[in-house]
């Protein structure tokens, strides 16, 4: 299933690998890969039409929650690239993660949406869909939770991606406390390898992710014939010092052509 998920990867362009000489440009600095993970919803287009009706419905968030369950319940029963992603979380996390000890699962504002959503569903939990400005709504029935519904409740929170952990820090860890609840469990679909692992052990929060974005993972792409071994170095280089590779990166290139 894990070989099935990283080619949907490459196909749907969650996972872009740039040529070996021809970085990215970031908004800070560059890189050789660019990762979107809401493309695994079947493409660019399937996934900005979701990110469309979450604008669209923002400030009618109760029909917002009633229409994107009925978009990505028919997205799983339809794209095999987001059925593929799923059936990978939820076997994942099935593995990692006690369930028994899991009251409900979360998923913050926007991007988690397509992952968490569908998997509390699947694991027939309460959704605690939370928005940016604090407020939350359960899935199922749409009904506004006041802190006393949720006293004690534990929660698996959903992610996309992980990289420094803000929105845990800045949004999902407070606003679910105010709720009564605490995030126990984080599942993500990416990880970026920064400090994030960090930010969510000081929270207590075990953190695990589907795909850790290093060495590892870019040894699979290189192995599965997704990239050459020119990209694999500089990939690899990257992975273990961003700034040296910024800093020297035409002697990296130099050094992968002899």
């Amino acid at each position: 299933m894990r070989k099935s998920v990283i080619s949907h990867m490459f196909s749907t362009n969650a996972m872009k690998i740039s040529p070996y000489n021809q970085p990215f440009k970031y908004r800070a600095g560059f890189g050789p890969y660019i990762y979107q993970a809401q493309y695994l919803f079947g493409g660019e287009n399937a996934a900005n039409e979701i990110l469309e009706i979450i604008a669209k419905y923002k400030d009618n968030p109760i029909q917002l929650i009633q229409i994107l369950s009925d978009k990505i319940n028919r997205q799983y029963q339809q794209n095999k690239s987001y059925k593929d992603t799923i059936d990978y979380l939820k076997q994942y996390i099935q593995f990692n993660v006690q369930m028994k000890d899991v009251d409900i699962i979360s998923g913050g504002e926007r991007r988690d949406w397509f992952f968490s959503l569908l998997l509390a569903q699947l694991f027939n939990k309460p959704h605690l869909t939370i928005f940016k400005n604090g407020n939350a709504y359960i899935n199922n029935d749409c009904h506004f939770l006041m802190k006393q519904n949720l006293t004690g409740s534990r929660a698996l929170h959903i992610t996309d991606n992980l990289v420094k952990a803000k929105s845990f820090n800045n949004a999902w860890i407070p606003f679910t406390k105010q709720l009564g609840v605490t995030i126990t469990n984080a599942i993500s679909v990416f990880d970026r390898c920064n400090i994030g692992h960090h930010t969510l052990e000081e929270n207590k929060i075990d953190h695990k992710a589907l795909f850790s974005v290093n060495s590892d993972l870019f040894k699979e792409f290189f192995e599965n014939g997704y990239i050459d071994e020119r990209q694999y170095k500089l990939l690899c280089a990257f992975s273990l010092d961003e700034q040296n590779y910024r800093e020297n990166i035409n002697q990296l290139i130099s050094a992968v052509e002899r």
